[in-house]
């Protein structure tokens, strides 16, 4: 019986070794699929202003990670368009991409505030600003929800107009078809403006055929990149009517195979490229105005009065957005609104590149 006994303690010894043997490997095993992790971003057009910024935040995180997190860009359309790169991020098809909300507006309908025209015309100010914003409850829900974090919550510099005919003041805009969207084809057509909601990868072929005789960009860079200025003869600078936000997300799956210490790398140079962006945009304007003025086109400056004008139509309509949001069931429309003005009006104050 003593034998017996011995035997069956012996066994039961084993089985425990056996245990915390299997939950070690289980945790080396943890540990290594949390050890080198190659992502993969896509992007519909071409390595330009803002898509410099996470270019160089992806090149950083390499540096600093030794290799263990790196990265492939892949340019162009074949993985799908600007509208489909939520659910390609959502699903896997790529790990990364900018989301821009107002192309799944129904998937992100509180982001879309931040495409409000006239807000600020500090680049910094309105980047600071969404850094915090990422974070309110309300708006991180709505991108976890799509197996999504934002990584860095980016944008390129403000939109301003350049047209195939004259455009010298906001008379000028009667008639015009130009490409916009959202709350900017809102504040357009109250001056009879006729917006076409087309991708910027489109606006070229479609400002070609006549589709369209101006567009909004960001300026002046993403005019020359899309080569819209080569068939335009004026610009309309409105001074600052908004920015088109596009957060570079991870596919949160992805975001978990990444260990502690990479993911807080990876985030503490995401904040860096906020600002990164800035510099980077305005290394990138002075060329870009160049080749404008080397083109000939006539650069005029909205003035004051009529700038006034737009803005006070911009605010009614940031009014309107408020209550379309809550009347569709989102309460807090008003408190997202509310808080990212005064982010940024904060936030200009301390703006280091204000001239």
């Amino acid at each position: 019986m003593k034998g017996i006994k011995i035997r069956t303690v012996l066994m039961m010894v084993s089985v425990i070794i056996w245990v915390i043997a299997g939950s070690a490997l289980v945790g080396l095993s943890t540990v290594a699929a949390k050890g080198k992790v190659h992502i993969v971003i896509h992007d519909p057009a071409m390595s330009r202003g803002y898509t410099k910024a996470w270019e160089w935040w992806a090149q950083e995180v390499e540096k600093e990670t030794k290799g263990e997190v790196t990265f492939e860009i892949l340019w162009g359309g074949p993985l799908g368009g600007f509208r489909e790169a939520l659910d390609n991020v959502s699903n896997g098809v790529f790990d990364m991409a900018m989301i821009i909300p107002t192309y799944s507006p129904s998937k992100l309908p509180l982001w879309t505030a931040f495409e409000v025209p006239f807000l600020s015309n500090s680049m910094w100010a309105f980047g600071r600003a969404l850094w915090d914003m990422k974070d309110i409850p309300v708006l991180k829900k709505e991108i976890e929800q799509w197996n999504m974090k934002v990584m860095i919550p980016i944008m390129p510099t403000s939109f301003e107009i350049m047209s195939r005919n004259p455009v010298k003041n906001l008379a000028d805009l009667k008639g015009l078809k130009i490409r916009a969207y959202g709350m900017f084809a809102e504040v357009l057509g109250h001056f009879e403006a006729q917006s076409v909601s087309i991708a910027a990868n489109e606006i070229y072929e479609n400002m070609q055929r006549g589709v369209v005789d101006a567009a909004i960009l960001p300026w002046p860079d993403f005019f020359v990149n899309y080569g819209v200025y080569e068939l335009s003869q004026s610009a309309l600078v409105l001074g600052g009517f908004g920015y088109i936000v596009a957060p570079l997300c991870i596919n949160m799956d992805t975001w978990n195979k990444i260990s502690p210490e990479n993911q807080e790398i990876m985030t503490k140079l995401a904040r860096q490229a906020v600002d990164k962006n800035v510099e980077i945009s305005n290394s990138l304007a002075e060329p870009a105005l160049a080749k404008i003025k080397a083109k000939g086109i006539e650069i005029n400056y909205l003035s004051k009065d009529e700038r006034d004008q737009m803005v006070q139509v911009a605010a009614k309509i940031w009014d309107r957005w408020v209550e379309k949001q809550t009347a569709e069931g989102r309460p807090d429309a008003r408190m997202v609104m509310d808080t990212m003005i005064e982010k940024v009006k904060e936030y200009e104050k301390q703006d280091p590149f204000k001239k």
